[in-house]
């Protein structure tokens, strides 16, 4: 029987090769507002590095170069806050708010890992960062908020009830909406210089008679509609010093405090459709008043 020795076997190399795949991804980081996610322009921002210090971790004393000042656009996108960055952790700073905004407080702090994920790591900020994509590729937007400036207005309504037959003890009803409104989810108003309790939110309805003055708080820079249950009166409405519109419904931007005055007008008509004036109304009565007086003396002086 023929022995086996070590020195017959066969050395054997094995190499194995492992495949580190980066996952591609993109990134945004906007500016929004707070109450209604519109883009919001004008913003101005820097970004810092994080540098190592004694015991941690700190925002780098000067913004990094080409990042000094980054102005949001129309779209409310924060220029070169994108994947071209390196990995590493990053602190956005708020230089300047868009006008009518506050400032966001503190920094934006977030990580970009050598594997392409993005996280935010300051306190508070997770519902910041939305992701979205595919298999091939996650898509990250960091939407920074910015609460609005609350500046308001008071709009002013006057009430005029016209024409013959025009009842000034009717109460209409009005609806006022506000579009995009950054703004209390109700207002202050008052009627006739009494401030009133019930509370008026968009959509709300409120109503006025002639001679009614109805005042309400609103903020300035959002869209107004106030519409006004007119049935069959001819409405107009005069905002300022425009001309009147023979309309039952105005839309315009607040921009300052502004007046409404309103006016409806309800007239008498003949058969025809023409429009009888009070005094005509009156000549007619008279006349057929002195046809039946002059009937009833005839038949006297017949009998």
């Amino acid at each position: 029987m023929t022995g086996f020795s070590a020195s017959s076997c066969v050395s054997v190399s094995v190499i194995a090769y492992i495949d580190v795949y980066n996952k591609p991804f993109t990134l945004q980081a906007r500016k929004v507002s707070a109450r209604t996610g519109e883009a919001l322009s004008g913003a101005h921002f820097a970004l810092y590095h994080s540098v190592k210090v004694i015991g941690g971790e700190s925002k780098d004393y000067d913004p990094i170069i080409g990042y000094e000042d980054l102005v949001t656009g129309a779209d409310g996108i924060i220029p070169k806050i994108d994947n071209t960055l390196d990995h590493g952790k990053y602190y956005l700073t708020e230089l300047t708010a868009p006008e009518n905004y506050e400032g966001f407080s503190g920094d934006i702090i977030f990580t970009i890992s050598e594997l392409g994920t993005v996280t935010m790591t300051g306190a508070g900020e997770e519902g910041m960062l939305t992701v979205s994509g595919s298999q091939e590729e996650n898509a990250y937007v960091i939407n920074v908020p910015n609460n609005p400036v609350y500046s308001p207005a008071n709009l002013t309504l006057t009430k005029t009830v016209n024409g013959t037959i025009g009842n000034k003890d009717k109460e209409f009803t009005f609806t006022i909406k506000a579009e995009g409104a950054d703004s209390p989810e109700q207002y202050e108003w008052t009627k006739n210089g009494v401030s009133q309790t019930a509370a008026l939110h968009s959509n709300g309805t409120f109503t006025m008679k002639h001679g009614d003055t109805v005042v309400i708080t609103l903020p300035k820079r959002v869209s107004i509609t106030i519409t006004e249950d007119n049935e069959d009166y001819t409405t107009s409405f005069k905002l300022n010093q425009e001309d009147p519109e023979y309309v039952n419904s105005k839309t315009f931007v607040l921009q300052d405090n502004a007046t409404i005055a309103v006016v409806n007008t309800r007239n008498a008509l003949l058969p025809t459709g023409v429009r009888l004036s009070a005094t005509w109304c009156v000549v007619i009565m008279l006349t057929a008043l002195a046809g039946v007086v002059f009937l009833v003396m005839w038949r006297r002086r017949a009998d």
